[in-house]
This record gives structure tokens, sequence and C-alpha cells, in this order.
């Protein structure tokens, strides 16, 4: 239907490299709202990684999704699918 996606990891390999979840949230609003993405939420099923993505999706003024710690497969569609991907050191960057 022509909707335009990008992905954000909002986690990277340590807390001492993370950008802060306000930024991220902002960043997610801005990407919507000034050049019209959708915004998904890409993270691992560990804990850190959840909460941090579901903070964004929270805090941000865009409709953003959390893709919950999706499988390789899933991952590699998710992202086949978007113009844009946003991440730290963290694997789907790799």
């Amino acid at each position: 239907d022509g909707e335009r996606f990008a992905a954000i990891v909002a986690s990277a390999s340590s807390r001492v490299k993370d950008w802060p979840v306000e930024r991220f949230a902002e960043l997610a609003t801005a990407l919507e709202r000034d050049f019209d993405f959708r915004v998904l939420l890409l993270g691992g099923p560990g804990e850190r990684e959840g909460q941090r993505a579901r903070e964004v999706v929270e805090r941000s003024e865009a409709r953003a999704v959390w893709a919950q710690g999706p499988e390789l497969r899933r991952l590699v569609y998710l992202l086949d699918g978007c113009e844009l991907l946003i991440a730290p050191d963290t694997g789907p960057l790799h």
C-alpha cells in the first residue's frame, strides 16, 4: 500500500554505548512526521532490549511498533522491507 518502513534498534551491546530512550523516541516521531516512515523497533528477546524498545514505542508520538524479538528469518524479512535501518553496534546492523 506504499507505506515506507524504517527500523530502529534501540540497544547497544553495552549500556555505556546506549543512546537515551528519549532520543530514540524523538527520532521515531521525526521519521514519521517529517519523512512519512512507519517505524519498527527491533530488539532481541533479552529483557533489556525489549524494555528499551517498548519504552521508545510508549514515549514516541509515532505509530511505532515493536517487532518483539524476531527470530532470524523474520528479522531478515522485516529488514528487507525497510528503506532505513538505524542501529548501534548490535546484530541487525551486521
